[in-house]
């Protein structure tokens, strides 16, 4: 009993942050984009609860601080689920050589979050589907959120 309670005090928790500010759905924790050389503009998209709203991307510098590389606004216009009205948000942004951090034998890592109404945004695991709205939105939280921030790999 008391692992379902504390089970459900956090989703509840993560559903009052995620009401709160927003998401990022891509990139998601775990992918792997191949050759950082050759991948191009990366596709950073979400979802918020606000209209217009200004989101902020950053990826983490060799510093430890976070620094913006991108931002955006979200639609003005809603995008109805059984889980509510999301407002939302894309853009597509080159990751600056600094940002990749060097893990051997020519693999790389990145970090990076989204930043809606001043607050963090939550982020997902590789394998979590946007259009699926089968699951209420605590159940999709337990099980694919991931945080706060995602972690993309690639190679040189």
């Amino acid at each position: 009993m008391r692992k379902i309670t504390h089970s459900l005090a956090a989703v509840a928790t993560v559903a009052v942050a995620l009401c709160s500010t927003g998401c990022m759905v891509t990139p998601q924790d775990g992918d792997f984009i191949g050759n950082i050389e050759t991948a191009g503009p990366q596709v950073f998209a979400g979802a918020t609860f606000q209209p217009r709203e200004r989101v902020i991307i950053q990826a983490r510098h060799p510093d430890g601080g976070w620094r913006k590389i991108g931002e955006t606004r979200s639609s003005s216009s809603p995008y109805v689920d059984a889980n509510g009205e999301w407002y939302i948000w894309g853009a597509f942004l080159e990751v600056p050589e600094e940002y990749w951090f060097d893990d051997g034998w020519d693999r790389v890592h990145a970090e990076f979050r989204a930043i809606a109404g001043g607050e963090q945004c939550m982020a997902f695991r590789k394998g979590y589907d946007p259009l699926d709205d089968s699951m209420p939105l605590g159940e999709i939280l337990e099980e694919w959120s991931c945080g706060t921030s995602v972690t993309v790999y690639g190679r040189r």
